[in-house]
């Protein structure tokens, strides 16, 4: 059996931070599949079939923000084990994004130890 190498789908819309994320994501062993917003992620969400995957998503993004987007893949079968990322950890997004699943909420700037532990969670709880 071929062992696959855990995805991490990153959904932000600053370019610097997709970029710094996927580069530590990379470093940890890990596959990093970028998107710039929810809209971005859901045209290509549909054809994803990966058999260990977590959400990284941002939760103030413009259009459908993090915790829209985690009602929708809920609401249509395809909630994936999510870790929330916010400059503004507290507040109702926060409260509702928790509520719509997310197993962690982890501040901007990142600290690498932090996401990288969070991460583990997610990839852990993943069906795959």
């Amino acid at each position: 059996m071929i062992a696959c190498t855990p995805l991490v789908y990153v959904v932000d819309d600053d370019a610097s931070v997709r970029a710094a994320i996927a580069l530590l994501i990379d470093a940890s062993g890990w596959q990093a599949r970028t998107y710039g917003s929810a809209k971005a992620f859901l045209e290509r969400a549909r054809d994803q079939d990966e058999d260990r995957a977590c959400l990284l998503l941002d939760l103030q993004m413009p259009g459908m923000n993090g915790a829209q987007l985690m009602e929708h893949l809920r609401d249509h079968g395809l909630a994936l084990p999510t870790i929330i990322l916010t400059a503004a950890p507290d507040g109702a997004l926060r409260a509702r994004a928790l509520a719509a699943g997310a197993l962690r909420v982890v501040a901007k700037p990142v600290d690498p130890a932090q996401l990288r532990a969070a991460l583990n969670l997610a990839l852990a709880t993943s069906p795959g």
